[in-house]
């Protein structure tokens, strides 16, 4: 099935209102700059595509494909519930009351666990950033029919449970799709209800460590390769060597070969590779990157073996998706 382009259709904050009270939050204000805006229900915020659909009785996904117009700041009130979604271009960053800052950036997923009506304050990015996300909010309900209404654990003294992790290859290219699902597609729902049953089990499988990925490992020795994989995510850019990787872990080069593959079905150096793939088709949708600039970044010296690579991760050309 072919790829569909989301119109760019003017997103006001009707729109958002509309969005959020579907999904399991409300809105209190929305401020947006120019001054103008602030109290102008037809101020255009965004552009783009922003949709929701119930795919079962209390599971409620949502997918957003816009360009910020206006810089916003929104007040809304989460309620209880599970929400888990993933950032695939720009960032999601805002405070919750009881945790904190939460900030998701490109290629990050999030899950929420919301035990009680709580205060987020967040901020969009900048005028210009193109943002894309799919998240998918449980209601109490569907926790309780599922027998999901212990999982994860809430925080009862914050009134949330909070984690952020890198979603499987497997989970990304299925957020992907969805994405990318034609409006027409008969299909369409049932798809998206398939990847946010597979995202809502990948959110519980990171805070339950005895149902991750059946490695063999034990906690700690998955808690140490999770913490590599952080580190080659915080910076995809930099060199590294399974040495120095291994060294920093506590193990040896031969362990840290086996228990990463193990852990995450991947070896280090493929895991890099995608990342590094990742952060250059953001660089290409968000930052004006040329192709060249993001063969360099990705490591390649060669456009056309980036173009080879990409092309195989992405299934588009990435002369094709250049802003």
């Amino acid at each position: 099935m072919e790829s569909s382009t989301p119109l760019p259709v003017p997103l006001r904050p009707g729109d958002y209102h509309a969005v959020a009270e579907r999904f399991g939050y409300r809105y209190r204000r929305i401020v947006s700059a120019p001054q103008a805006c602030e109290a102008n229900d037809d101020c255009v915020l965004s552009a783009g595509l922003l949709d929701i659909d119930e795919v079962q009785p209390g599971l409620v996904i949502t997918r957003s494909d816009v360009v910020q117009i206006h810089d916003v700041n929104a007040e809304a009130e989460m309620m209880p519930g599970l929400m888990v979604g993933v950032v695939l271009a720009g960032r999601s960053e805002g405070w919750l009351d009881g945790s904190g800052l939460v900030s998701v950036q490109s290629g990050q997923a999030l899950a929420m666990r919301i035990d009680r009506p709580l205060t987020f304050n967040g901020n969009t990015p900048l005028p210009g950033m193109r943002q894309r996300m799919f998240f998918v909010f449980a209601r109490p309900e569907w926790l309780a029919i599922h027998d999901l209404h212990d999982r994860p654990p809430p925080n009862m003294q914050a009134g949330a449970s909070l984690k952020q992790w890198m979603p499987s290859l497997r989970l990304g290219s299925l957020v992907e799709e969805a994405m990318r699902a034609d409006r027409a597609d008969p299909l369409k729902r049932l798809r998206q209800e398939a990847v946010a049953l597979e995202l809502l089990a990948e959110a519980i499988r990171q805070f339950t460590p005895a149902l991750t990925r059946d490695s063999g490992l034990r906690p700690h020795e998955h808690m140490r390769m999770q913490r590599v994989r952080e580190r080659l995510m915080a910076a995809p850019e930099a060199d590294y060597t399974l040495a120095s990787l291994a060294r920093d872990a506590g193990v040896s080069t031969s362990v840290l070969k086996d228990h990463f593959q193990r852990a995450f079905g991947q070896s280090v150096f493929e895991c890099l590779r995608h990342l590094r793939l990742d952060r250059a088709r953001q660089g290409l949708l968000d930052e004006g990157w040329t192709v060249a600039q993001a063969a360099y970044h990705a490591g390649y010296r060669h456009p056309t073996n980036f173009a080879t690579a990409f092309r195989r991760r992405f299934g588009a050309a990435p002369n094709t998706i250049r802003r």
